[in-house]
């Protein structure tokens, strides 16, 4: 897909494809929504279908990296927190059919990887999978309400509402679909570097007392745009995303260090015992030592 008239042929041949795929089929899920605590995250929600054959991944999950693999039918998402990883097949090449959706600020990627056909279309298949992959992207992102939509899921999925999660998560494959065929595709874009620069640095340097002013002076980038890039790809302000990840370091010490929960606090980045029990009560939902008190008597 070099040029608009190849995303054209490419997005209507997708959308022709999905058409053909009854959603109410699928009735597992795989929903992901953690990452280690120095991964480079994608930071875009995706929604995949697995139509044909298996796939094998990484994924990290109650601070433990997994393995697992999936058989068709099976919808798998992760959010924009998750670290879900596909591995490569080193077997034999079978029939293969997924296809994914990634939601970022201003599009959204579709990508479709599935067994050649012979058709003069198809792409040329990867040599050590055998499979073809396309990319198409619009030239809009998902609509407010879809990204309403998007955001109930999650909600309800990590609250255990996982019959009502499946429900909506279908609806929103079904609204994706509509609003795809309603928007022209563009040529393929780049995610931001500068982005996932900053994003695997905030990190890396959580338990620091970043300040808005000193990562835009690391990345010589005005405070402003550093700004606008958090929010167009964390979906918050710049404080609360280094607040959210100094609360994902505290977790990761509760679970596996004899760290006192004061020396936990200070470790995280946090000046006031009293501030992080409340900022880790709003994020996880339990008082930190609770969450250590759960996660032992596991």
């Amino acid at each position: 897909m070099h040029n608009r008239f190849d995303s054209k042929i490419m997005l209507n041949r997708i959308l022709d494809f999905c058409e053909g795929i009854d959603i109410s089929e699928f009735s597992d899920m795989l929903f992901v929504h953690e990452s280690p605590e120095f991964s480079n995250v994608h930071y875009m929600p995706r929604l995949s279908l697995l139509i044909e054959g298996e796939e094998s991944f990484k994924l990290y999950e109650q601070g433990r990296m997994l393995s697992c693999k999936l058989h068709a039918p099976y919808i798998y998402y992760c959010t924009r927190n998750g670290y879900l990883w596909g591995v490569k097949n080193t077997g034999p090449v079978h029939e293969h059919n997924s296809i994914s959706f990634c939601y970022l600020p201003d599009y959204i990627r579709i990508s479709w990887v599935y067994s050649p056909t012979g058709d003069a279309s198809d792409p040329k298949p990867d040599r050590k999978t055998g499979s073809c992959r396309c990319y198409c992207h619009s030239a809009v992102p998902l609509s407010e309400g879809g990204t309403a939509l998007l955001n109930t899921f999650e909600t309800l999925q990590l609250q255990g509402e996982k019959e009502l999660a499946l429900r909506l998560v279908r609806e929103l494959w079904n609204l994706t679909l509509r609003e795809l065929a309603a928007a022209r595709p563009v040529p393929t874009t780049r995610f931001s570097r500068s982005w996932r620069e900053l994003n695997f640095w905030l990190r890396n340097h959580r338990s620091e007392g970043i300040s808005r002013e000193k990562a835009a002076r690391m990345f010589q980038l005005s405070p402003g745009y550093l700004s606008r890039l958090t929010r167009r790809y964390a979906g918050c302000d710049f404080v609360t995303l280094v607040t959210r990840y100094k609360l994902e370091h505290a977790a990761l010490l509760l679970r596996e260090s004899h760290f006192s929960i004061d020396e936990i606090s200070e470790q995280s980045g946090f000046n006031y015992r009293s501030y992080f029990d409340r900022k880790f009560k709003q994020f996880y939902g339990v008082t930190p030592r609770e969450y250590r008190d759960n996660n032992m008597a596991e």
